[in-house]
């Protein structure tokens, strides 16, 4: 006789909607959680030693890890008292079931545009520039997801923040004689965010939101929204598209959420 815990998996198997639907409607979800629940986070920091800066975070078994690299470089002639940087995101050929060994594929290009998009909101960029026009710094943010259950996007997105922040930069001086860069190694300095974005992810089932949803509820469905607050509350980015329609009342209890979360994550893991 099969347990009711063998039952379950082979519900889950032949009719996961249904499946999904009988714990929706007790305000809970297959992995005991309730709707607006977290899976849990871990931050851990420095863990690529070729990197400048690196983050690793866990979300339930969601694993992303971000690693920063800087460079010197000649200021572009348009901004030539700024410096630059570089988002870019790929999946593991081995994250997911669904991976593929290749190129970035168009989910994980649509990443680096929507990652890029944010740090320009919160990044400047002149403060990168070492000297106007001779030389700047720029920033390889190279993030990699090494394991998909779902909701890579918030992981990615702390990911970075977490990586620029612990982010330090030698002091470079030019040489007046020889006019060659100076490197001083003793003196280093952080980088300045203008404030710390959050970005939280509901899936979307049968009109019910879904905080943080695993990688078998994004599966069934619909389009994911993600909402990105500062940890002071300023809305920075509601992101959705396509999916079926959501009430006005969603919308704002879904911002609302997304900014009493950015302001707990930064105090836990930011302040």
């Amino acid at each position: 006789m099969l347990s009711v815990e063998q039952l379950s998996r082979q519900i889950a198997d032949i009719c996961p909607e249904d499946h999904l639907k009988s714990f929706l409607q007790r305000d809970v979800r297959p992995d005991g959680r309730s709707l607006d629940e977290l899976r849990p986070l871990v931050l851990a920091k420095n863990v690529a030693p070729t990197a400048d800066s690196s983050a690793m975070i866990r979300l339930g078994n969601t694993k992303v890890i971000c690693g920063i690299t800087a460079e010197t470089i000649k200021p572009a002639a348009a901004t030539p008292k700024d410096g630059s940087f570089s988002v870019n995101f790929e999946f593991s050929s081995v994250c997911s079931p669904n991976a593929k060994a290749g190129p970035p594929n168009e989910v994980a290009q649509t990443m680096s545009i929507f990652l890029d998009g944010i740090l320009k909101q919160v990044f400047e960029t002149n403060q990168l520039c070492i000297e106007p026009d001779l030389l700047a710094w720029t920033l390889f943010i190279d993030v990699y997801c090494l394991e998909d259950d779902g909701n890579v996007t918030d992981a990615a997105m702390m990911s970075v923040i977490s990586s620029l922040r612990d982010l330090k930069l030698p002091e470079i001086t030019i040489d007046e004689e020889t006019a060659k860069p100076v490197v001083n190694l003793e003196k280093q300095s952080p980088v300045d965010l203008k404030m710390f974005p959050v970005s939280t992810t509901y899936g979307e089932f049968s009109g019910i939101l879904l905080l943080d949803p695993t990688a078998r509820e994004t599966e069934l469905g619909s389009s994911p929204i993600t909402v990105v607050c500062s940890e002071k509350g300023a809305l920075l980015c509601f992101n959705r598209s396509g999916g079926s329609p959501l009430s006005q009342e969603q919308v704002a209890a879904a911002i609302e959420n997304s900014k009493r979360r950015s302001s707990t994550i930064y105090d836990q893991y930011f302040a």
